[in-house]
């Protein structure tokens, strides 16, 4: 998102420079589900997150809406399909998860929804399997700071 408001910013600077806008509304669309999975990092938007790993005031089915989730990415969730962290997204568990998820789930959100789908050894932590849920104040500030600086 921090990227997404500077090339806003960069745009206003430079109108000329069209593809600056475009790489900013880009982005935007990416976040919102216009992306090669088709699910949006945002809650209740789209084919988006229905689960969190943890809210701040406490758990909510469903999450209250327009929350950004961290989503894939390389630092955090690399080890879930090295070279290409949005296909993390993709998998699927067949039977129910001992968190109670259904089969065919697509927004895991406990520890152990990894160890039942054979990422990490049950039992074991790795850094980063929560990422793909987790929310944040700060992620959605940004979210938001980003759509107000694009222009119409």
């Amino acid at each position: 998102m921090e990227k997404l408001y500077i090339l806003s910013l960069a745009a206003r600077l430079h109108p000329k420079q069209t593809w600056i806008a475009e790489a900013a509304r880009d982005q935007w669309h990416w976040i919102l589900g216009r992306n090669p999975n088709g699910y949006s990092m945002i809650t209740r938007v789209g084919k988006g997150p229905d689960r969190f790993y943890h809210l701040e005031w406490g758990p909510s089915e469903p999450p209250v809406p327009g929350f950004l989730v961290d989503g894939p990415n390389a630092k955090t969730v690399g080890f879930l399909a090295p070279g290409a962290p949005a296909k993390a997204l993709l998998w699927d568990n067949p039977k129910p998860l001992r968190s109670g998820l259904p089969p065919h789930s697509l927004w895991h959100w406990r520890e152990s929804d990894f160890w039942d789908s054979g990422w990490v050894a049950d039992g074991q932590s790795t850094y980063g399997w929560w990422a793909m849920v987790e929310c944040d104040v700060l992620y959605s500030a940004n979210f938001v700071l980003a759509g107000a600086s694009l222009e119409p």
